[in-house]
C-alpha cells in the first residue's frame, strides 16, 4: 500500500510541475529587478487585496525607522489602516469582474539611480468599470525597488 501512495504522490507532483511549467507569463509583466517590475507587482498585490504583499513592497521597516524605545506604534497603525483599505479595494475589484490587465509605463529613473517614477494603469473585466491610474514613486533599497509612501 505504501508503494501505491508513493506513486500517486509522485504522479501528482509531476502533474503540478507540468502545469506550472507551462503556464503563460503575462506579456505586460516587466523584467525582474526593474522599477517597472516592482510597480507591476505592487499594483497586482494592491488590486488583489493582498495586504501582506503590499506591505512588504513598501518596506515600512526601512522607510519608517523604529523609535528609540522599540515601540513601533506608528508602523502598526499604518499597517492596520492599509489592511482595512485593502480589504475594501479587493471587494471593489471583485465587483468590477477582477483584473483584466496591468500596464506600466517606462520608469523615469533619477540620475543617481536611487529613485524612479512610473505610471500604472489597471483595467478590469467588466466594461463599465473605469480603469485605475496610479503614479508611483519608487526607491532603491538594498538593490531592491520598493514603493515610496
Amino acid at each position: 500500500m505504501k508503494f501505491r501512495n508513493i506513486i500517486m504522490l509522485s504522479a501528482a507532483l509531476l502533474l503540478t510541475l507540468g502545469f506550472t511549467g507551462c503556464s503563460k507569463k503575462d506579456p505586460n509583466q516587466p523584467p525582474e529587478g526593474t522599477p517597472e517590475a516592482a510597480a507591476y507587482a505592487f499594483a497586482q498585490a494592491l488590486y488583489s487585496g493582498d495586504s501582506k504583499s503590499v506591505i512588504s513592497q513598501l518596506e515600512l521597516d526601512k522607510q519608517i525607522p523604529s523609535s528609540k524605545d522599540g515601540n513601533d506604534k506608528e508602523k502598526a497603525e499604518i499597517k492596520g489602516k492599509l489592511e482595512a483599505s485593502l480589504s475594501r479595494v479587493g471587494k471593489d475589484v471583485e465587483n468590477a469582474g477582477g483584473i483584466k490587465d496591468i500596464t506600466v509605463s517606462k520608469a523615469e529613473i533619477s540620475e543617481d539611480g536611487k529613485t524612479a517614477k512610473t505610471n500604472v494603469t489597471v483595467t478590469f473585466n467588466k466594461s463599465k468599470a473605469r480603469p485605475q491610474h496610479e503614479s508611483l514613486t519608487l526607491i532603491k533599497l538594498d538593490d531592491k525597488w520598493v514603493v515610496r509612501l
